[in-house]
Formats: C-alpha cells, sequence, structure tokens
C-alpha cells in the first residue's frame, strides 16, 4: 500500500522486470565487493609472495654467502697449510744438501790438507837430507883439504896439506885435531852448523 501526498493509496505491483534488475543490481554489487576482495587478495598474496621471495632471496644469498666463506676459509687453511708442509720439506732438503756439502767440503779440504803436509814434509825431508848430504860431501872435502900430515923427507920432518907432499908418512891427523893452527873456512862452519841443526 503506497500513500502519496494528497491522501489517495493504491498498491504497488512490483513487476518481474524490476525484481530482476534489483536482483541483477545486488550481484553487480556483489561481485563488485568479490573483485573487491579478489583484488585485495591478490595484492596480498603479492605482497606475501615478494615478501617471501625476498625472504628466500635473502636467505639464500646469507646462506651462500655464509658457505663461500667457509670453503674461502677452508681453502685458504688447506693452501696455507700446504704451502707450510712444503716450505718445512725445502728448508730440510736445503738444510740437508747444505750439511752434506759442507761435510764433503771439509772432507776434501782435510784431504788436501793432509796431501799437503805430507808433500811439503817430504819435500822438506828430501831437501833437508839433500843438504845434509851436501854439507857432509863439503865438510869430507874440506877436511880433506885440511888434513895434515908429519912426514920424514930424508933427515927433516915437514908439514903439508898434501900427502903426496911427502915420502914417507908417519902419521896423518885430521884438521879437528889442529883446529888451532889450520881454522876452518866461514862457508865449512856454515855447513857444519847447519848439518847439526838438522841433525
Amino acid at each position: 500500500m503506497y500513500v502519496d501526498g494528497g491522501g489517495c493509496s493504491f498498491e504497488c505491483v512490483v513487476t518481474e522486470a524490476e525484481v530482476v534488475a534489483e536482483a541483477e543490481a545486488v550481484v553487480a554489487e556483489a561481485e563488485a565487493v568479490v573483485a573487491e576482495a579478489e583484488a585485495v587478495v591478490a595484492e596480498a598474496e603479492a605482497t606475501v609472495v615478494a615478501e617471501a621471495e625476498a625472504v628466500v632471496a635473502e636467505a639464500e644469498a646469507t646462506v651462500v654467502a655464509e658457505a663461500e666463506a667457509v670453503v674461502a676459509e677452508a681453502e685458504a687453511t688447506v693452501v696455507a697449510e700446504a704451502e707450510a708442509a712444503v716450505v718445512a720439506e725445502a728448508e730440510a732438503a736445503v738444510a740437508e744438501a747444505e750439511a752434506t756439502v759442507v761435510a764433503e767440503a771439509e772432507a776434501v779440504v782435510a784431504e788436501a790438507e793432509e796431501t799437503a803436509v805430507a808433500e811439503a814434509e817430504e819435500t822438506a825431508v828430501a831437501e833437508a837430507e839433500a843438504a845434509v848430504a851436501e854439507a857432509e860431501a863439503t865438510v869430507a872435502e874440506e877436511q880433506n883439504k885440511r888434513r895434515v900430515c908429519v912426514c920424514v923427507c930424508g933427515s927433516r920432518e915437514a908439514r903439508g896439506y898434501n900427502l903426496t907432499s911427502c915420502s914417507s908418512v908417519t902419521e896423518v891427523k885430521k884438521a879437528s885435531a889442529q883446529a888451532r893452527f889450520y881454522p876452518l873456512s866461514i862457508e865449512t862452519k856454515k855447513l857444519l852448523l847447519i848439518s847439526m841443526i838438522i841433525m
């Protein structure tokens, strides 16, 4: 029942078209709400997905970085240990080689010194023996020159340096017994002194 402003009343008849129109309007409004809800949901999903992806990416980056750091540290440790081992082995090899070279060099030097000393001793002994022999020969020659003979030439006694100066020899004395009368020369004295020092 509808009453207008003039006091008249009449019944309103709602047609099917109006009901359909109202229903369609309600549906349209509901669809709009659904669309809005879907948009909100989509936005929320997008936001959540984006945030989740960001979190995952950050986590992956962190894990990768930590893993790379661990790997790098492990590699550095392995390399350092390997280098230390190589250096230690090289130093040991160098030390052993140096010790071997030094020992061989010392042995060679010692052998060379022994050989040089032996050769020097042999040379010195040979030179000393030669000097002694020469000195003895010179002394013998000088003594022969300084021999004194007492001989009888007829009725008179004569002294001479050579035995051939007498026709008959009664006594022969060496210069050592007659040194005050027949002194040795300076060269002979030097040779005698050298021979006494060497002997």
